[in-house]
């Protein structure tokens, strides 16, 4: 099982060596009129889970803990789907590319929809299988915290 207070703290490490994260909430309709593209598999990339049943994960997506599942979210930055977390774990995550990236650029919205001891959400960087510490190179993937149900649209990896 992955200790994901080490994936955090790992991050946290990550950005303070010149990664650039960025994570911005979400909370009325899209701006976006780009036509939906498939989630990328293993891929530098955009995911927008437009075109990714709903009820299941995107391809090539592994849940490390939490309960994931692409839902229908009409008011999300590019409806009309969107990544959502709903069960209740110290850390649930999910990966969502494998290929390892050394420096990158990654960008998401989220919004915290509901829970009573945390509403949180963010990124995770850097992360091979949650026992190695040094981060030098990973994957990416999403996080939230304890009973948030969180929803994620349009994440954006860059190599930097």
């Amino acid at each position: 099982m992955i200790d994901f207070s080490r994936v955090i703290r790992g991050a946290v490490l990550a950005m303070t060596s010149g990664i650039v994260v960025l994570g911005v909430g979400c909370s009325g309709p899209g701006q976006s009129a780009a036509a939906p593209a498939p989630s990328p598999v293993g891929s530098t990339g955009k995911w927008t889970f437009d075109t990714d049943p709903v009820g299941g994960l995107p391809p090539g997506a592994q849940s490390f803990s939490g309960q994931w599942a692409v839902r229908a979210e009409p008011d999300s930055p590019s409806p009309p789907n969107a990544l959502c977390q709903t069960g209740n774990a110290d850390y649930p995550a999910i990966g969502l590319d494998r290929k390892s990236y050394t420096d990158l650029i990654l960008v998401t919205h989220f919004k915290p929809i509901s829970g009573k001891t945390d509403q949180a959400g963010g990124l995770i960087f850097r992360v091979v299988d949650g026992t190695d510490d040094r981060y030098k190179s990973g994957g990416i993937g999403l996080w939230t915290k304890s009973d948030s149900v969180t929803c994620f649209d349009d994440v954006e990896v860059t190599p930097g």
